[in-house]
């Protein structure tokens, strides 16, 4: 099972797709983006550890209720960046949208769970080979 945080992928590939003075994101770069990582990992992976699962956050963290500091700095630095985050997240909500209704890849998303939520969760019980993709960690 290759677990693939899909929340890291989507916002990499958008920070990525962006240059710094540009407000809004191209939806179909990003798309592009999203769907050949998507690819690559399954390529180098499959034959190993079998298929993608996406896992991605939900929209309350049940983090934020017994830490309500927890991330509080993202939301105030978004607020100071001179980027469109309304258009952003609509963005990352649409290529969401289409991965779980078009793709054949598995979708997780629990709405008080983060994408690290389900992957430790799947890790810890499925007592298969298991291959993390977590871009961005340097662990």
């Amino acid at each position: 099972m290759i677990l693939i945080d899909l929340s890291q992928i989507m916002v990499a590939s958008t920070m990525m797709s962006m240059g710094k003075d540009q407000s809004e994101v191209d939806i179909s770069m990003v798309r592009h983006m999203v769907l050949n990582s998507l690819r690559m990992y399954r390529q180098k992976y499959h034959n190993e550890y079998g298929e993608l699962v996406l896992c991605c956050d939900g929209r309350h963290s049940w983090r934020r209720d017994h830490f309500p500091q927890y991330k509080a700095a993202r939301k105030t630095n978004r607020d100071a960046d001179s980027r469109d985050w309304t258009q952003i997240f609509g963005c990352l909500d649409t290529i969401k949208s289409e991965l779980k209704e078009y793709f054949p890849y598995k979708y997780i998303e629990i709405e008080d769970a983060e994408a690290d939520d389900i992957i430790g969760f799947l890790a810890k019980t499925q007592g298969i080979p298991i291959m993390i993709i977590y871009p961005g960690w340097n662990g």
